[in-house]
């Protein structure tokens, strides 16, 4: 037997053994992180199901027998969830179909509707915005199924700010609002292209403003009340 045939085996046995500790000392921190990540996310994102004494069922995933992750939760008058839970409560991305036929989609916090999102009201009418503490407050735009359409600022779910007002005839009122009335500086554009610009208080021109024809002649200019026109 040669030297080199009697050096083989031994050889690879050394060879094996070697490259399998170097195999364990290379993997075992990413085995162990593997091992840790499949124990939390069993945890976290163990599937399960629930029926509530009133009658209300949720589907999806659970952390300590709550909903936590994703899920479906129904009530028993058919409203509808589905989307993601935290900690029990309605939180992060999910749509809503309540029995009334109104509709959501967008972000939550803390069970409320909290970011950006979209409501669809049982008559057609959308909007489309953010929404804080369950409420449309800040940007947004809400869409009538006649065509109106209000787009601007919100607070506490009525337009507050500066916003637009469009009517399907072509009547316009750009300027701003508080609690849904226009209020402070505006100018209202009238279908015939006539037009006022200047203080509102309740909906209605309230100090100095001025009229113009359609052709951008000052008609009226002074003191308004009540939409009328008292003098200058």
């Amino acid at each position: 037997m040669s030297v080199f045939a009697m050096g083989t085996a031994p050889y690879r046995r050394s060879l094996m053994k070697n490259s399998t500790k170097q195999f364990f000392k290379r993997t075992a921190g990413s085995l162990i992180l593997l091992l840790y990540a499949m124990v939390l996310f069993s945890a976290c994102a163990a599937n399960g199901a629930f029926t509530r004494p009133d009658g209300s069922t949720y589907t999806g995933q659970m952390k300590d027998g709550e909903p936590h992750g994703k899920g479906t939760y129904t009530w028993p008058d058919g409203s509808t969830y589905t989307g993601e839970f935290k900690n029990n409560s309605v939180h992060g991305y999910g749509r809503i179909t309540l029995s009334s036929g109104e509709k959501y989609a967008g972000e939550w916090k803390d069970g409320e509707r909290d970011g950006k999102g979209t409501m669809t009201l049982p008559d057609g009418a959308k909007y489309v915005g953010q929404w804080r503490d369950g409420a449309r407050n800040g940007e947004g735009t809400l869409t009538f199924t006649d065509g109106r359409k209000y787009k601007g600022q919100w607070k506490n779910n009525f337009p507050n700010g500066e916003g637009t007002f469009t009517w399907p005839n072509g009547e316009k009122y750009i300027g701003q609002w508080k609690d849904d009335k226009k209020n402070g500086e505006g100018t209202y554009i009238y279908p015939d292209g006539s037009k006022y610009t200047g203080q509102f208080k309740d909906d209605k021109k309230n100090g100095q403003g001025t009229m113009y024809d359609a052709k951008g002649k000052i008609v009226q200019q002074g003191v308004f009340r009540d939409d009328g026109y008292i003098g200058e």
